[in-house]
């Protein structure tokens, strides 16, 4: 949507698109999220520093690192190609509408992501952890690593959409794992250790992805998305506590 509302009305006005987007769910919280007096209490009688060493515990522990180190390695590998999309497609297809095509493809990465999670969630305890992440790690390493053979902007479009389940299925077995290997009452804080690791992987990505196009070439963010993904499939084959996490 937003590379049909930057073509159409200009790219100003995807920024306020955005912002009435984030202004209608803001509200919605406000209007319709009832919180109870538990979650109240707790929430004030804890301390900022308190909060930050219980988030440090769980996220250093031995069975919560390991799923860490995959979300920041799967999520790195999912947005490192981000800046070189729309470069890549013009590179590819001169003339092309890079703003409708862009948006198209993590349209469909994103899409198709969300529903390899929900497929992922149906068959984890019957498949395990462990196996899903290598296969569909194994999977997403040809995937990127194909970006070299495209001809066309509808195939980076393809590939995108081709990503989006692989890594789906990889970062819905990461967080299963995260949340399971703490009680309940560690679920915020293995959720702050979480975000923390996906935004690291949102911050660090592009910049090696944007780098690495602008000192060799477009291929080359996508080849580096390839070498997150390895070491996330090495790590997935290394640690015992993944699928143990599940059965404790």
């Amino acid at each position: 949507m937003g590379g049909v509302v930057a073509e159409w009305m200009g790219y100003r006005n995807t920024f306020y698109l955005t912002g009435a987007i984030l202004l209608a769910n803001g509200l919605m919280i406000l209007l319709v999220v009832k919180e109870g007096e538990e979650s109240r209490e707790v929430g004030t009688s804890m301390r900022v520093g308190e909060f930050f060493s219980g988030v440090w515990r769980v996220a250093s522990s031995k069975a919560v690192l390991p799923a860490l180190a995959l979300l920041l390695l799967v999520q790195g590998s999912t947005v490192a190609f981000n800046p070189v999309v729309p470069g890549f497609i013009l590179e590819l297809s001169p003339g092309a509408s890079a703003g409708s095509l862009t948006g198209l493809g993590f349209g469909l990465l994103n899409m198709a992501s969300a529903v390899s999670a929900l497929a992922v969630v149906q068959v984890v305890d019957r498949w395990g952890v462990r196996r899903i992440m290598v296969w569909s790690g194994a999977a997403s390493c040809l995937i990127f690593m194909s970006a070299v053979l495209l001809e066309s902007s509808w195939q980076l479009v393809a590939l995108m959409g081709a990503v989006g389940v692989t890594s789906g299925a990889m970062l819905s077995g990461a967080n299963t794992v995260a949340s399971a290997s703490v009680s309940s009452g560690q679920y915020g804080r293995v959720f702050g250790a979480v975000q923390s690791a996906s935004s690291m992987a949102w911050g660090l990505g592009p910049l090696m992805g944007g780098g690495l196009a602008a000192g060799v070439s477009n291929e080359a963010a996508f080849v580096a998305s390839a070498g997150l993904v390895l070491g996330a499939v090495v790590l997935a084959g290394r640690a015992d506590r993944l699928d143990s996490a599940l059965n404790k």
